[in-house]
């Protein structure tokens, strides 16, 4: 079976896109060499479907299992807004939620 994990967050704050993506080029570089993370940017504002499958409303990372090629089941990280003035908390809070996700 095929598991490809993806990252997808909203445009909309660009720092909470430049820290996730910078997490995982750090922290999480060989599983995306491996294709087992995949990063994606969407605006949640513009891609309306994307709020309706993943109900943000606001500023987030969501977190999205794809095998086969569907969506089997997300996770979304609200509070990432209330973490983008502790970098270290936000960091951790990231982190440490793609940890669990992973399989």
């Amino acid at each position: 079976m095929n598991h490809r994990w993806s990252l997808l967050i909203c445009l909309v704050v660009l720092t909470a896109g430049t820290g996730s993506h910078a997490l995982l080029v750090s922290q999480f570089s060989a599983a995306m060499a491996q294709g087992r993370i995949e990063w994606k940017v969407a605006d949640f504002q513009k891609e309306t479907d994307l709020s309706k499958r993943f109900g943000a409303v606001t500023n987030c990372v969501v977190l999205v299992h794809v095998q086969g090629g569907k969506e089997v089941a997300f996770q979304r990280l609200d509070e990432i807004s209330s973490l983008m003035d502790d970098a270290a908390a936000y960091e951790t809070y990231v982190a440490d939620a793609i940890r669990n996700y992973l399989p």
